[in-house]
């Protein structure tokens, strides 16, 4: 897990792909980050049921681990490819669950915002985006075929977000996977072209991201932005880091 301590003082513990494992505690911390794959894999087949199963897992396994986490004010996390509860249950009825299981401790944030505003009103408003699509492949959740939906909600991106908090890397050593020796690119190539273009909005500093577990520790730099792979589990889903 990796601890991050932006300009405003405010403690960060980030970490990404639990795929349902919580044998794990938090360091102190002011906000939990998750970016994206929380929850347990019970198949693509039946993705509505497995929806169903992931929610009540969320409500019940997760819900009991998170409230003994040592964060201050919130836990925020964004989907990722094996969410398919993000997608087949209404936003309104995970919003309205989650947030009475958690006591309101926790925010699921579907390309939204989230600003530190609400907490403290005394501050500017530190503010964190979440995103959780990524490259098509196979039957996954929040998968979109390249330049379709991605690129679109990317450039709802508002200002002033400091830290996006995307299920997928860009392209670079957070979104490589070795194979025969040789390093291949899995990342997103349209975050790639937000994160160097005029829409990426000046105020960003950190990309908090996972999806591709064997770049976890791996960093890049876009220019003033800081982008770091929290992935939990490696490659064959074993919690290791």
């Amino acid at each position: 897990m990796d601890t991050l301590k932006p300009e405003r003082k405010l403690k960060f513990c980030a970490i990404s792909d639990l795929h349902g494992q919580l044998d794990l505690t938090i360091d102190e911390c002011d906000y939990l980050l998750i970016a994206g794959d929380i929850c347990p894999d019970y198949g693509t087949l039946d993705q509505l049921n497995t929806a169903k199963s992931q929610l009540s897992w969320l409500c019940n396994s997760f819900a009991d681990w998170v409230l003994k986490q040592p964060f201050k004010y919130k836990c925020l996390m964004t989907w990722g490819n094996h969410d398919f509860v993000g997608q087949q249950i209404s936003k309104a009825a995970i919003d309205n669950l989650i947030s009475g299981c958690t006591n309101g401790n926790v925010r699921v944030l579907n390309c939204e915002s989230y600003s530190h505003y609400e907490i403290d009103r005394q501050t500017d408003p530190l503010m964190i985006y979440g995103y959780p699509w990524t490259p098509a492949y196979c039957n996954w959740a929040f998968n979109s075929p390249a330049h379709i939906g991605q690129l679109y909600d990317l450039y709802q991106v508002p200002y002033p977000t400091h830290i996006l908090l995307s299920h997928g890397p860009p392209i670079g050593k957070t979104g490589g996977v070795y194979k025969d020796g040789r390093l291949v690119q899995c990342g997103s190539e349209d975050l790639t072209k937000f994160l160097m273009s005029e829409m990426c909005p000046p105020t960003l500093r950190y990309v908090i991201c996972g999806h591709i577990h064997g770049g976890h520790g791996q960093e890049d730099m876009f220019g003033n932005i800081k982008v770091r792979n929290v992935s939990l589990l490696d490659e064959v889903y074993k919690l290791t880091h």
